[in-house]
């Protein structure tokens, strides 16, 4: 009886530890899918903000810069004799204490340049902006943060069964990205960024079960190829993207769980990817970007 009651309770021990050990596993797993969101999200917005940088399109009404001003300093270099106290010590004349006086208060001045840095809240209006003056520098910081992020993201994509074509693609892409902008080659580097971002869908169906991010992606990939076809002014591609912006968006839109949580924001998205597409018939390029503008920011609420 002993015995049967001592291999009962090694049984349930066993089972104990293999449940706690499977809740802990589980407990990691969503840990790690957590983890790879808040990745994801940062390369979805760190490429989109670049791409629409390429262009000088920024997702506020004001930007903070800095600039350096050319300032004229004055310096003086004084000279001067003995002190009067000095003269009458020494026997000299009332005269020539007065003439020593005079000579220490003689000061020789001057002028010096130097350049500061001043930093500025300015205005920025997409329609009063230049496409082609691109900060560079800027850029070049920035990329070479992503970079560092990067190797960081490919060990969890790795641990959360990504394809590995597409994580070793993207680290190419990213690689050629380098080179463009080293190169200041505007048009090969949105192209560049176009192709990176259309590798995020694929992350999100790795991990995440929920449609209406993967659609939400998928949107945006075509947007970014349609603003891609127009910064080279090839329209005709830019409207066969946005249909199919169109198409995949209506995927969100038939989604009745999300759409109770988010009716307002996802019809105003619909309603502003429509905008963008009336636009191309124009053909302008600054009435696009201010649409393609809108559109990103109301997605992104999504």
């Amino acid at each position: 009886m002993k015995k049967q009651i001592i291999f009962i309770i090694i049984i349930l021990g066993i089972l104990g530890f293999g449940l706690t050990g499977c809740s802990s596993n589980k407990e990691s797993s969503q840990t790690l899918s957590q983890k790879v969101d808040s990745e994801i999200y940062y390369i979805d917005t760190e490429l989109i903000s670049t791409i629409s940088k390429l262009n000088n399109i920024y997702f506020t009404n004001y930007m903070v810069e800095s600039r350096k001003v050319d300032v004229t300093l004055d310096s003086s270099d004084k000279s001067s004799t003995s002190s009067k106290e000095d003269a009458q010590n020494s026997g000299q004349s009332s005269e020539q204490e007065g003439s020593n006086s005079s000579s220490g208060s003689n000061t020789e001045k001057t002028s010096a340049k130097q350049q500061i840095d001043v930093t500025e809240v300015i205005t920025h209006s997409t329609l009063n902006t230049d496409y082609n003056d691109i900060n560079w520098d800027k850029l070049y910081s920035t990329i070479e943060t992503f970079y560092t992020s990067w190797n960081t993201v490919i060990l969890d994509l790795y641990k959360i069964n990504v394809n590995r074509t597409d994580i070793t693609e993207f680290s190419s892409n990213l690689d050629q990205l380098v080179i463009n902008l080293k190169a200041k080659d505007k048009q090969a580097s949105i192209d560049t960024l176009s192709t990176m971002y259309s590798y995020i869908p694929k992350y999100i169906q790795a991990f995440s079960d929920k449609n209406e991010e993967v659609d939400i992606a998928y949107t945006k990939e075509h947007i970014l190829k349609a603003y891609a076809g127009v910064s080279k002014g090839d329209w005709n591609l830019a409207s066969q993207e946005l249909a199919l912006a169109e198409e995949v968006y209506s995927n969100v839109m038939k989604n009745t769980a999300f759409v109770e949580k988010k009716e307002y924001n996802v019809n105003k998205s619909y309603v502003t990817l429509k905008e963008l597409q009336t636009s191309i018939s124009k053909q302008d390029i600054s009435l696009f970007f201010l649409k393609y503008k809108n559109l990103m920011q109301e997605i992104d609420i999504l």
